[in-house]
């Protein structure tokens, strides 16, 4: 009951200050006779306010801010241009072009600030809006801790799907102790083409993407490719709660892991990829931990054995060190730190180098020396990472006034992701994503099946 009250309560402040806000504006002068939104899907977002004032209004900014998990609060600033007066029927263009496009589902907050003759800035009541994916009708069904979105296929289908993405959940907190800090939403498309007409960028074999910072899944499943599918699903899921529990500012979780522990929440690792790495182990071909925390080999062949290795190294660590509750420790230790080698060592008492050793060992090989920058532990160079991360991805501010940017008017910064320095930049889904790719690899994944 005093939960509910304390609800209660929380609901009716928030429109008392709606109520006061309005009032606010109502008294300034300033009529609005339109504050709208057109979204061309996926590429812009176009805001309109058509106001009267009593001033003349020399000046406006459109406001916005993304919720996602971020460097910190930020807000950004579209400088749309503005001729005195008034009477002013005001646009301001979100070209979601420059910086890889936003994903559906993501939310929207924008408010108008308009400066007047007088030197009055009176700021329209906040609106929200969220970046639907216009060309489908969808449905939701609710799970524990999930909502899945489908439009296309039987509500049987859809259930199987949430609960196969509600068991996903349940097995990563059982096998890795991590698990989504907030509810997940899951945008089912019909298929790997549909799923990749809501990217503006995309690479013809994409068929999934995961967005930690949001909460958000897309991905492309038939009702013919049932099976698959719930492997994909698991992965991707897997991706947005490693994320989640692992996200520092300006830096991100190395690949081997991440993908690792993807590729462990599917189960059992495929004959295909265990027959891969047993090879690479009797032959003493295998990569050493840095070199998978990076990208992963462009050729097929190589990709199979990142893939094969970063899935044995977490299952040694899962195994042999401590099981999910060390993991757990892991995550919380480099969501701390943002640095894999401290939090290595603040968890299992070793670094990259002492788990590559104590791997090796594990399998049957003898330990490297000590680190140099030898042929099998330097980077792998990679052309198209087979599950890519992907390019950068958020909404750009894209002014109409010459030589204008946008700008931060609070916060860390105006736009999605981090810098290396700590502050929030114009976005980047590698910052607030990892994408799983499942074309180029859908054979593997099929014949891991």
């Amino acid at each position: 009951m005093r939960s509910r009250t304390g609800l209660v309560a929380a609901l009716a402040c928030l429109f008392a200050f709606s109520l006061l806000s309005s009032a606010a504006f109502a008294q300034s002068g300033v009529e609005v006779a339109r504050n709208e939104t057109t979204v061309q899907f996926p590429q812009s977002i176009t805001f309109r306010l058509v106001v009267d004032a009593a001033s003349p209004i020399v000046d406006a900014e459109l406001r916005y801010r993304i919720p996602q998990l971020s460097c910190g609060t930020s807000v950004a600033t579209g400088l749309p241009a503005v001729a005195p007066g008034r009477q002013q029927d005001i646009e301001w263009t979100m070209d979601l072009r420059q910086a890889g496009g936003l994903p559906v589902g993501a939310r929207t907050v924008y408010w108008w600030a308009l400066t007047t003759a007088d030197g009055q800035t009176v700021e329209t009541p906040e609106r929200t809006l969220v970046f639907e994916d216009p060309r489908f009708s969808w449905r939701a069904i609710e799970g524990h801790g999930v909502t899945l979105r489908w439009h296309a296929g039987s509500e049987a289908f859809a259930r199987g799907l949430l609960e196969t993405a509600e068991d996903a959940l349940r097995r990563l907190e059982a096998a890795a102790g991590v698990r989504p800090s907030r509810h997940v939403d899951v945008r089912v498309y019909e298929s790997a083409d549909a799923m990749r007409g809501a990217l503006v960028f995309s690479q013809e074999w994409t068929g999934g993407v995961a967005f930690p910072a949001f909460g958000l899944v897309t991905i492309g499943i038939g009702e013919h490719d049932l099976e698959w599918g719930a492997r994909a699903m698991t992965h991707e899921l897997a991706h947005l709660v490693m994320g989640d529990a692992a996200f520092f500012c300006g830096s991100h979780i190395p690949t081997w892991l991440n993908e690792g522990i993807a590729v462990h929440a599917e189960g059992e690792l495929s004959s295909g990829f265990a027959s891969r790495l047993a090879a690479a182990i009797t032959a003493d071909e295998v990569y050493g931990v840095r070199s998978l925390a990076g990208g992963f080999p462009a050729n097929p062949d190589d990709a199979l054995l990142a893939y094969a290795q970063s899935y044995s190294f977490v299952d040694f660590l899962l195994e042999r060190h401590g099981g999910p509750e060390r993991m757990s420790q892991l995550m919380a230790a480099f969501r701390a730190s943002g640095s894999i080698e401290a939090a290595l060592r603040e968890t299992y008492g070793f670094d990259q180098h002492g788990l590559d050793a104590g791997w090796r060992r594990h399998v049957g090989l003898r330990p490297r020396p000590t680190p140099t920058p030898s042929d099998t532990d330097r980077p792998v160079p990679t052309l198209v990472p087979f599950w890519a991360t992907p390019s950068p991805v958020g909404p750009a501010a894209t002014p109409t006034r010459p030589a204008a940017t946008p700008t931060p008017t609070s916060g860390a910064g105006g736009g999605l992701g981090c810098n290396a320095g700590g502050g929030a930049t114009s976005g980047g889904v590698d910052a607030v994503a990892l994408c799983v790719v499942l074309g180029g690899a859908a054979a593997l994944l099929r014949r891991r099946v």
